[in-house]
């Protein structure tokens, strides 16, 4: 089965999927051929079999997928689940799964080693700032580093408010703008693309 095939027949609940993020993050993986990949946050795989299949079709890099899976007390899904997804279209080769927090997983990676990043970690500022606080650093230069979020409508959801959250939109002060260049997709829950400078 082809790549664009997988992405498109699917059959998870995601966000992602109804807004073709995930053809989005296929595309980009196959533009800069990233070797070192991370991703911080499965849920259902959506997301890591679309660059999975990427890397595959790349002949080129590994995708580390790191989440909490059943232990998450919101939504969540099981490791074995997302296991079986990726034996189902031969990408245990490209991608492994980690089952493991990301502020613990992050301190793992060597300084300059990541090519590509993605963090849905139910994202909010202090979120998306710890995460930069820890791994900035890890990013080579040029890192492709994409999360969740980044819109005005995402920064407004329920559970935002619920928790009194803090939104992600805070986060593009100068310093980020000098960190990075970037750019939010909009449709909901947006997609936020950096280019580490």
């Amino acid at each position: 089965m082809d790549s664009f095939s997988i992405i498109e027949g699917m059959d998870v609940e995601s966000s992602y999927k109804n807004n073709n993020f995930g053809f989005m993050m296929y595309s980009l993986v196959r533009l800069y051929k990233p070797e070192k990949c991370y991703e911080f946050g499965v849920l259902d795989g959506y997301s890591t079999v679309s660059i999975a299949c990427a890397l595959r079709d790349n002949k080129l890099g590994n995708l580390t997928a790191v989440d909490l899976f059943e232990e998450y007390q919101y939504k969540n899904s099981t490791i074995d689940s997302v296991e079986q997804r990726l034996k189902k279209y031969n990408l245990q080769q490209c991608a492994s799964l980690v089952k493991n927090d990301v502020f613990s997983e992050i301190q793992n990676i060597e300084v300059g080693s990541l090519d590509f990043v993605h963090l849905d970690i139910s994202n909010d500022e202090e979120k998306l700032k710890n995460f930069l606080f820890y791994g900035y650093n890890k990013m080579k230069k040029g890192c492709i580093f994409l999360f969740e979020g980044g819109s005005k409508e995402r920064d407004e959801v329920e559970w935002m408010k619920k928790f009194n959250k803090g939104k992600i939109t805070n986060i593009f002060d100068q310093e980020f703008k000098l960190k990075f260049d970037f750019l939010t997709f909009e449709p909901f829950p947006s997609l936020t693309f950096c280019r580490k400078k």
